[in-house]
C-alpha cells in the first residue's frame, strides 16, 4: 500500500537573480519558481535562456541550480544532475546547490551521496530547515530511522510551521512502535495545515492500530474529501468498513482504490479478503492471483490464494500455494499450520505433524496449532503427547471450546471419564452452539452406560448440527446399545445418507446382517459393538 507524503517546500536565498540583472525580469521571476511544478517547463526554459546569456557566473550558478531543481521535479535525474555540477563548479559556496544535488543522488537512491551534499549544505547553511529535512529523507530511506529523528526534530527545532517535517517525525515514531508520539505529530501537522490530506490518512492509521475504528473512519472519510484521487485512503478506510463487518461498503471503496490505481496489489488482495468472507471463492481468487501477478514477492497473497483453494476443497492447489508462500517467508507460521491442516485431511498425518512443529517453532504462542497437534498425536494414538498439546493450548487460550473438546476426547480414549466430561462440559459451557462435544461427551455418557444422558446430548448435537453424520453415528450405536434396533437402523441410515464413509466396515457387515434380518423377520441379533469414534477437536 502507497502513501504518498507531499515533499517540504524547498525556499531558497535567490538574491543572486534579483533585479538589476540584464536578462529579462520575466526570466528571473519564472526561473526562480521552482516550486510552481505546472510551469516546470517554462521555467526550465528561462533558466536556460539566463544560463546561455551574457550574465556574471554567479547568476548563471543560480540558474543551473534552480534548472536543476526543476529537472528533478521532471525526473530527469541526470541532466538534473548535471546542471547541479556546474552550478557548484560556478560557485562551490552555494548551500543552494549541494542541496538539490543531494535530492539527486537522493531520488537515484545514492543515499550516501546524498548525505555528503545534505551535509556540505547544512556547514555552508546551518540554518536552513530544509537542509535537515531532506537529510532526515535520505537517512529514513537508508534504514537509519535514529538519524532520521534527530533531523526532522531538528528540521521542527528551526522552523516549527512546516507541517511536513511534523508528518514525517509521525511516520518515524510510527515505524519504531511509538504510536503516541506519532499521533501528536500528525495532530500538529494538521492543526498547521488543515488541507493536508495525507496526514489525515496517517493519522487514520495510528488510530486504526490503537483500535479506534470510529476516529480512523472519519479521519479516512476528511483524506478523501481533500483528495478525492488518493486511491490509499479509499483502501484503508476499506479496512476499517472490513473491520467493523460492513463487507458492501468495503468493497465499493476497494473497488475505487482499484479503479484510481490499478498497480497496487494490496488493494486486490484486500478486496480478495472481503470476496472470500462473503463466500464468493471464486472471485477471491481472481483478486489474489492478480495481486500475485502484480507483486510475485508477496507471499501473503499467496497465502491467501492456498486458503480460498482449501475452502474450495482443492487440496492439491493449497498445498502448492502453502508450499510457495513458505518459500517467499520461510518464518510464516500460519503457513505451516494451514499446510499441517491439509495434510491431515489428507490422511497424511506424518507431514501434518511435521509442520505443526514447525509452526509451534517459529510461533510458540499460538494455541490453534498445539490444538492441531494434539489432535495428530491422538490419531497417531501418542495420547500422552496429544495431552500435552492440549494442556498448552488450552493456557494459551483458556477460552478455546475446540482445546476443552480436544482434551475431553483424549480423556475418554484414556478411559479417565470424570475428566472427560468435566473438559467437555466446560466446552459446551463456552460455546453451547457447538455441536461437536455435545456428540462427544454422550460418547462417553454411554461408554458410563448412562444411556438417556447420553441420547440427550446427541439428540441436542444432531439439533444444532443435522448434518452430523457422526452424532448420527453416536445416537444410533446409543440407540443400539438400549436395544432400539429399528431407530438404530433410521440413525445409521441417515448418516450413510449424509456421509457414506461415516461407518466403518465392521458395522456395515453387521448392518448387512442385520437388514436381512429384520426383513426376514426371524429376530435381531446384536449388532457388532464397536469403539467410539470421537470426533476432532478443530
Amino acid at each position: 500500500m502507497r502513501f504518498s507524503i507531499p515533499i517540504f517546500p524547498v525556499v531558497l536565498l535567490l538574491s543572486a537573480l534579483s533585479s538589476g540583472c540584464t536578462v529579462d525580469q520575466g526570466d528571473l521571476g519564472s526561473c526562480n519558481d521552482i516550486n510552481n511544478a505546472a510551469a516546470t517547463d517554462q521555467s526550465i526554459a528561462a533558466c536556460s535562456r539566463i544560463i546561455d546569456s551574457a550574465e556574471a557566473a554567479l547568476k548563471k550558478a543560480v540558474a543551473y541550480a534552480n534548472r536543476c531543481a526543476l529537472r528533478n521535479t521532471k525526473r530527469d535525474l541526470d541532466h538534473a544532475l548535471d546542471d547541479c555540477n556546474r552550478a557548484i563548479g560556478l560557485s562551490p559556496d552555494s548551500a543552494d546547490a549541494f542541496l538539490f544535488r543531494g535530492s539527486t543522488y537522493n531520488d537515484k537512491k545514492e543515499y550516501d551521496r546524498a548525505i555528503s551534499d545534505y551535509n556540505e549544505a547544512i556547514r555552508l547553511n546551518p540554518k536552513n530547515a530544509n537542509s535537515f529535512f531532506l537529510r532526515g529523507i535520505a537517512h529514513r530511506d537508508k534504514g537509519d530511522n535514529d538519524r532520521a529523528l534527530a533531523d526532522y526534530s531538528e528540521a521542527i527545532r528551526l522552523d516549527p510551521t512546516q507541517a511536513a517535517a511534523f508528518e514525517i517525525r509521525g511516520i518515524i515514531y510510527r515505524d519504531k512502535g511509538d504510536n503516541d508520539r506519532a499521533l501528536a505529530d500528525y495532530n500538529e501537522a494538521i492543526r498547521l495545515d488543515p488541507t493536508r490530506a495525507s496526514s489525515f490518512g496517517l493519522r487514520g492509521l495510528i488510530y486504526r492500530v490503537k483500535g479506534d475504528n470510529d476516529r480512523a473512519l472519519a479521519d479516512y472519510n476528511e483524506a478523501i474529501r481533500l483528495d478525492p484521487t488518493h486511491a490509499s485512503s479509499f483502501e484503508l478506510r476499506g479496512l476499517i468498513y472490513r473491520a467493523k463487518g460492513d463487507n458492501d461498503r468495503a468493497l465499493a471503496d476497494y473497488d475505487e482504490a482499484i479503479r484510481l490505481d490499478p498497480t497496487e496489489a494490496s488493494t486486490f488482495e484486500n478486496r480478495g479478503l472481503v470476496y472470500r468472507a462473503k463466500g464468493d471463492l471464486d472471485r477471491a481468487i481472481a483478486d489474489y492471483s492478480e495481486a500475485i501477478r502484480l507483486n510475485p514477492e508477496r507471499a501473503f497473497a499467496v497465502f491467501n490464494r492456498g486458503r480460498a483453494y482449501d475452502a474450495k476443497g482443492d487440496k492439491d492447489r493449497a498445498i502448492a500455494d502453502y508450499d510457495e508462500a513458505i518459500h517467499l517467508d520461510p518464518k510464516n507460521a500460519a503457513a505451516f499450520n494451514n499446510r499441517g491442516i491439509v495434510y491431515v485431511n489428507k490422511e497424511d498425518n506424518d507431514r501434518a505433524l511435521a509442520d505443526f512443529n514447525e509452526a509451534i517453532r517459529l510461533d510458540p504462542m499460538q494455541a490453534t496449532t498445539f490444538r492441531n497437534r494434539g489432535s495428530v498425536y491422538r490419531v497417531q494414538h501418542d495420547l500422552d503427547n496429544a495431552l500435552a498439546d492440549f494442556n498448552e493450548a488450552i493456557r494459551l487460550d483458556p477460552k478455546s471450546a475446540f482445546a476443552f473438546n480436544g482434551r475431553g476426547i483424549v480423556y475418554g480414549e484414556k478411559d479417565d471419564f470424570d475428566r472427560a466430561l468435566a473438559d467437555l462440559t466446560e466446552a459446551i459451557r463456552l460455546d453451547p452452539k457447538y455441536a461437536v462435544p455435545l456428540s462427544n461427551r454422550g460418547l462417553v455418557y454411554r461408554r458410563r452406560g448412562d444411556l438417556d444422558r447420553a441420547l440427550a446430548d446427541h439428540d441436542e448435537a444432531i439439533r444444532l448440527d443435522p448434518k452430523s453424520a457422526n452424532a448420527l453415528v453416536a445416537r444410533g450405536m446409543a440407540y443400539r446399545s438400549k436395544g432400539d434396533l429399528d431407530r438404530a437402523m433410521t440413525d445409521f441410515d441417515e448418516a450413510i445418507r449424509v456421509d457414506p464413509r461415516s461407518i466403518g466396515t465392521p458395522l456395515r457387515r453387521s448392518l448387512r446382517r442385520w437388514g436381512r434380518r429384520r426383513k426376514t423377520g426371524t429376530g435381531a441379533k446384536r449388532l457388532r459393538r464397536e469403539t467410539p469414534v470421537y470426533r476432532n477437536s478443530r
